[in-house]
């Protein structure tokens, strides 16, 4: 009866380890999705973000060149086109800061996660529970 409840007790603590290491495998699983998916989608987000700061570059320069060699109505086209880029170069790199800050964050759950789960390890093999 005695090596009965040992054998039970043992085969709980081994399935409640079990599903620690389950729940910590998954978090960090998740982590890895949202990691790779953002990582990827960043680099094209800067791909395009230079582009669109090399458009706006070249709408300054051709508004500038409009304006300094005498075909100033053709100045605020090239000037607005060159903000257009410029708006949708912040938007891109907006995107990109909260694409990085949500890698940041779910790295920071796993490691908390990991840090709470080796603190209860911690006290169950001291017997505390």
């Amino acid at each position: 009866d005695e090596r009965t409840r040992a054998r039970e007790h043992v085969n709980r603590e081994f399935e409640a380890r079990q599903s620690a290491y389950s729940h910590r495998d998954s978090v960090w699983e998740e982590y890895g999705r949202i990691r790779d998916y953002n990582n990827s989608r960043i680099e094209s987000l800067k791909y395009e973000a230079d582009a669109e700061h090399r458009a706006m570059q070249d709408c300054f320069e051709q508004a500038s060149n409009a304006y300094q060699y005498g075909d100033k109505s053709e100045a605020p086209y090239y000037s607005q086109q060159g903000h257009e880029h410029k708006d949708r170069r912040d938007e891109l790199n907006a995107e990109i800061s909260e694409l990085a800050r949500e890698v940041k964050q779910a790295k920071a759950n796993a490691e908390a996660r990991k840090k709470a789960s080796e603190a209860r390890r911690a006290k169950e093999n001291k017997g505390e529970k």
